[in-house]
């Protein structure tokens, strides 16, 4: 159990390239990530001249686009009832 445990720590606390987070989750892309990083929605965190990302980040930055995304569609279905 301890053994898991640091593998999962591990892997939340490693650093990822922007191709890998493409692999990780298909449905961002390279403009999508642009975009929240000039929001300041997305951290990132730059080696040099590349960014690179913490899993958790970006799946905070995942989930609060879907709650904003439920709210624009509550919003739209509302006006066309």
């Amino acid at each position: 159990m301890n053994c898991q445990s640091n593998s999962i720590q591990e892997k939340t606390s490693q650093l990822y390239g922007i191709e890998e987070i493409l692999r990780i989750y298909p449905l961002l892309s390279k403009h999508l990530i642009t975009n929240a990083i000039n929001k300041n929605d997305l951290k990132t965190y730059w080696i040099g001249n590349k960014r690179y990302f913490y899993l958790s980040d970006i799946e905070d930055y995942i989930n609060s686009n879907k709650m904003q995304s439920k709210n624009k569609e509550e919003i739209e279905s509302w006006r066309t009832n």
